[in-house]
C-alpha cells in the first residue's frame, strides 16, 4: 500500500511526495521511539502537546504529511539536555 502526501510550500504550489508503505512504517517507528523517550523524561503531557499542534490525539490519527515535523519536535525535546 502506498500513500500520497501533499506538502505545502511557501508558494501557492504544492509538492506531492510519494511515500511508500515501508517509509511510512519507518517514520511511525521513529516517532514511537522518540515519543517514548520524551514521555520518560518529561511525561506524557509533553508528548500529547506535540500531537495536539498537528490536530492529532496520537500517532493513530496523525496525518502522514506531518510525520517528519512531529519527529523533529520530538527529537528536539528528547535531546534537550
Amino acid at each position: 500500500m502506498s500513500f500520497w502526501i501533499a506538502i505545502m510550500m511557501s508558494e501557492p504550489r504544492r509538492q506531492v511526495i510519494y511515500l511508500k508503505s515501508s517509509e511510512k512504517r519507518m517514520w511511525r517507528i521513529n516517532i514511537e521511539n522518540t515519543a517514548a523517550a520524551v514521555a520518560e523524561q518529561y511525561g506524557n503531557g509533553v508528548v500529547e502537546s506535540v500531537f495536539r499542534r498537528f490536530d492529532a490525539h496520537g500517532l493513530y490519527d496523525l496525518s502522514p504529511s506531518y510525520y517528519s515535523e512531529v519527529f523533529g519536535y520530538m527529537e528536539l525535546i528528547a535531546n534537550d539536555n
